[in-house]
């Protein structure tokens, strides 16, 4: 915590995000490595444009403005949001194969996630040998500690 590290092999969850402490104060985050990349190359408007856009969706890979975010930044700035549950769960194996205990690990999944999509990810950590899995999809929950604008009650 010290020195600003995760303690798991979490990605990203989001670059800008909401933060809400137990005695209910919210907080709006922005990630330190976000914040060095990009508001010395942008304008801030347009870099206080970026940080409400990805508080708001949890993305830029979705920003079409190639000045503002280029192919090049949307590989950077990947977020566990952006990341296919079959690539979060095939990164938990990969640990898993070396541990004997359970990992804990989230997997992401979008609002849009159905029971079945649910079911098949379930199945293909069974069979990747995951001894544990979190599956956490955006917006099934009233309260949580780390959020997107978009779903604030």
């Amino acid at each position: 915590i010290l020195a600003g590290c995760s303690a798991g092999i979490e990605p990203v969850f989001s670059w800008v995000y909401r933060r809400t402490q137990t005695v209910g104060r919210e907080f709006m985050l922005v990630h330190p490595f976000f914040k060095a990349y990009f508001k010395p190359k942008l304008s801030e408007a347009d870099y206080e444009w970026l940080l409400e856009h990805v508080y708001k969706y949890g993305t830029l890979q979705d920003v079409e403005n190639s000045e503002l975010v280029s192919e090049e930044d949307k590989q950077l700035f990947r977020s566990a949001l952006d990341i296919d549950w079959k690539a979060h769960i095939d990164m938990q194996a990969s640990f898993q194969r070396h541990c004997h205990a359970g990992i804990s690990k989230t997997i992401n999944m979008p609002a849009s996630a159905r029971k079945e999509d649910i079911k098949q990810a379930l199945v293909y950590a069974w069979k990747q040998g995951l001894k544990g899995l979190t599956i956490y999809r955006t917006g099934s929950r009233q309260h949580v500690v780390l959020s997107l604008q978009k779903f604030k009650n």
